[in-house]
């Protein structure tokens, strides 16, 4: 069904570049399980540290993480969407870069460091999916995103079987090489052209990626802007983080994590639960509405329904 649609393969080429960031990032989250036990054994590698300073070399990545939420966000609205996902990749390879070439236990934590700041991408992914896709796609399409993630850190554990850390490493350089270079070939995203009140390249990419059949969007999208634009509505990135929509997906994990959830199973277990506070708080009903109807929904924003009627651009 899908074999002759070329928006469904132009849509999927965008996908499968995001399921090479995903399963770097899934060897990611997997690496500790092999590099933490190579570094305290007495006869596993040429560097050696303590339980304790391999414990901060794995902890090192989510530290990291927290500041690349910050660096990434304000590129991601001004540079746009290509930008920040080869940002993403370029850092997750950096850090790959840096392993197997690794002398010393502070350039172990360098490559962590380097590549926590990336870890804001695996939410960015899922945002520049649904921007890139058709609404009746983005529910698979973010499934099997999270499906890339798992598929990672599954290559990580059955590669530790037969290779070493360093090994591995080499290994990993391969997956977000590919997507940079893929990600080169991305028109930009529509809803970023349109925000920057680029509506002539925003109306040719959107077309590019799902043809003529379904203008609601992007009509709703540019009218939006639009006025947007006309009544200075814009919003200074700073101010979003005294949102109600910010600090309640923020606080519930922190919250959880000082009641005692550790390990391995408490930071999936604090993901998990950051992740449904999030939709069950700041997420609305999405069905059969355009990404900017699920934007305003989030920012508690009320538009007249005539804002958005299509005959307005017709």
């Amino acid at each position: 069904m899908c074999g002759g649609d070329l928006y469904f393969w132009r849509q999927a080429f965008i996908l499968t570049t995001g399921l090479f960031y995903s399963a770097s990032v899934g060897i990611m989250l997997a690496y500790p399980s092999v590099l933490s036990p190579a570094l305290i054994s007495s006869n596993g590698a040429d560097i050696k540290a303590s339980s304790e300073q391999a414990s901060w070399i794995a902890a090192s990545n989510g530290f990291a993480g927290m500041c690349g939420f910050f660096i990434l966000s304000p590129i991601l609205q001004t540079f746009g969407r290509k930008v920040v996902h080869i940002s993403c990749n370029l850092l997750l390879l950096i850090g790959w870069m840096i392993f197997p070439l690794a002398n010393s236990i502070p350039l172990l934590y360098a490559a962590r460091i380097v590549q926590g700041l990336a870890i804001g991408g695996i939410y960015i992914n899922s945002m520049i999916i649904c921007e890139y896709v058709d609404s009746k796609r983005r529910g698979y399409f973010l499934t099997l995103k999270k499906v890339a993630i798992a598929v990672g850190t599954l290559i990580c554990h059955s590669m530790s079987l037969y290779w070493n850390w360093r090994q591995i490493a080499t290994f990993a350089i391969l997956p977000p090489t590919v997507a940079v270079i893929l990600t080169f070939f991305w028109p930009e995203s529509p809803s970023f052209l349109a925000m920057k009140g680029r509506f002539e390249e925003c109306e040719e990419s959107f077309i590019w990626l799902n043809g003529r059949s379904n203008l609601k969007e992007l009509h709703h999208l540019q009218l939006t802007q639009m006025e947007t634009v006309k009544n200075g509505h814009s919003e200074k990135h700073y101010k979003f983080l005294f949102r109600k929509e910010f600090i309640k997906p923020l606080l519930t994990p922190l919250l959880i994590d000082s009641i005692g959830v550790g390990g391995t199973y408490g930071v999936y277990g604090i993901s998990v639960c950051g992740c449904l506070v999030l939709l069950y708080f700041v997420v609305p009903e999405t069905k059969d509405k355009t990404l900017q109807q699920i934007e305003d929904g989030i920012k508690g924003v009320k538009r007249a329904k005539c804002e958005f009627e299509t005959d307005a651009l017709l």
